[in-house]
């Protein structure tokens, strides 16, 4: 220890700890960035997932009317059933969630009331119809359901 004194006088070592001080900070400061900086591209994943999906409803919800209206083609249905079948499961792949609507209870947190109908059940403010699916990525809304709302 004395070897030390002699080499680094009080003033050098002090000059030292205060390096070695800055040298932490500086380390913890990365630290921090690399944390926010992993946090900023999960959040800015998620958006561009969720953007790219939602573009892609408006296909979901055609090959759905394309279904419903029915045809007397039974190979054009299947064609349109498989595709269908398919693009549903790209979505599950995806993380991407139906949310539910069908007999539950109104939720503006996924839920667009665009009607309200009497009810004679007694049963109020519950989803007596689905006009167009929600969906969720994660517990994000990536578009509300479009719902028919009982009094």
């Amino acid at each position: 220890m004395r070897k030390l004194d002699a080499l680094f006088p009080y003033a050098a070592r002090s000059a030292l700890s205060k390096r070695e001080e800055q040298l932490i900070e500086v380390t913890n400061e990365y630290k921090n960035y690399r944390r926010r900086t992993q946090s900023e591209m999960e959040v800015i994943s998620i958006k561009t997932k969720s953007d790219t999906i939602e573009a892609f409803l408006s296909v979901y919800d055609n090959l759905q009317r394309a279904l419903n209206y029915g045809c007397s083609d039974e190979t054009f249905i299947k064609g349109v059933q498989m595709t269908m079948n398919e693009f549903e499961s790209v979505l599950k792949s995806l993380g991407v969630k139906e949310i539910e609507a069908l007999g539950q209870p109104f939720d503006p947190n996924f839920h667009h009331a665009a009607e309200r109908e009497e009810n004679s059940n007694g049963e109020g403010n519950m989803v007596t119809e689905v006009i167009q699916k929600g969906f969720m990525l994660e517990n994000q809304v990536i578009r509300f359901a479009i719902v028919k709302v009982s009094n």
